[in-house]
């Protein structure tokens, strides 16, 4: 079936096949969580970079109506220090998954995941390009990795030997002192069965 962007049929260029709007991202488990619960926003962007045509969830994402974002550069909303990588998956028709800041009509930063491909629309080709709003996910990020340094710094005050292991068995974490009782140091013991680092 035929895509329509702004009321008018669009096909995919040459090269830029459906198959590239669904590569798995580094953080796909996040993503795919926070899917239903983050709507879509897209912009179908000339060569230029200029919008013709948006949809509500972009407007929201940026603080404008839709009409006030129709005929503007989309590059006056990109943070500054992002423009060049902006640009430059533009140009060679990067149509992977890629993460920048945007900046909405308020000033405010949003960190945002993108992905756009190349279409034939009205006989030139443009850029329809996808935007998802990753605030959510990068909080979790960094709730995860502040939790990890937690426990990190717990294990390592213990006075006991600790040492964990996967669903396999295999070491994933070790503080000093299980390091001195066993005898292995944890870089060399992680990933190997626990009945081989610390024999009973």
């Amino acid at each position: 079936a035929q895509r329509l962007v702004a009321g008018v049929p669009v096909q995919p260029c040459v090269g830029t096949g459906e198959g590239a709007l669904h590569e798995l991202h580094p953080l796909r488990f996040v993503v795919e969580l926070q899917q239903q619960a983050q709507p879509r926003a897209h912009a179908a962007l000339h060569d230029g970079g200029v919008i013709i045509d948006c949809n509500q969830g972009m407007a929201d994402l940026l603080g404008c109506r839709v009409d006030e974002l129709l005929g503007v550069d989309g590059m006056q909303f990109v943070a500054r220090e992002w423009h060049d990588v902006v640009n430059r998956r533009r140009i060679t028709g990067y149509s992977g998954i890629y993460e920048i800041e945007v900046v909405r009509r308020d000033g405010a930063r949003l960190p945002v995941s993108v992905q756009g491909r190349g279409i034939t629309y009205q006989g030139r080709t443009v850029r329809v390009t996808e935007f998802r709003d990753i605030s959510e996910r990068r909080r979790t990020i960094e709730a995860l990795r502040a939790s990890e340094e937690n426990l990190a710094i717990t294990l390592n005050s213990i006075g006991d030997a600790v040492i964990a292991t996967d669903a396999q068995g295999r070491v994933t974490r070790m503080n000093p002192t299980a390091e001195r009782l066993t005898g292995w140091p944890f870089d060399e013991a992680r990933g190997r069965p626990l009945a081989e680092v610390f024999v009973m």
